[in-house]
């Protein structure tokens, strides 16, 4: 989709009600967010367009959720597949979805 007003090209979409963190793999081949639930939906650029897609969805461990409080500003997260590193806390991801 295009934006008529500032001609921006709408390149994903994402249903939530806030952001609790966004990231960018060291490659730059793959981008995550982190939606209100505490889901980390991992994006990947297609090859001949801007347009991102969805590959995967990561969670965290019950027992974590708790401990992972965001604030309102986009606070400093570092993602990866496995892990995400909040201020002196380590995360571990996994998927529903088997290797």
């Amino acid at each position: 989709m295009n934006d008529d007003k500032n001609n921006h090209l709408t390149i994903y979409e994402v249903k939530s009600e806030s952001c609790l963190g966004m990231g960018i793999s060291k490659d730059g081949n793959f981008f995550y967010f982190m939606d209100s639930y505490k889901i980390v939906n991992k994006l990947e650029r297609l090859k001949d367009s801007k347009q991102l897609v969805e590959v995967e969805e990561l969670f965290l461990k019950d027992k974590d959720r708790p401990h992972f409080m965001s604030g309102n500003n986009y606070p400093l997260i570092i993602f990866s597949d496995k892990y995400l590193i909040w201020q002196s806390k380590i995360f571990y991801l996994f998927s529903d979805t088997p290797l």
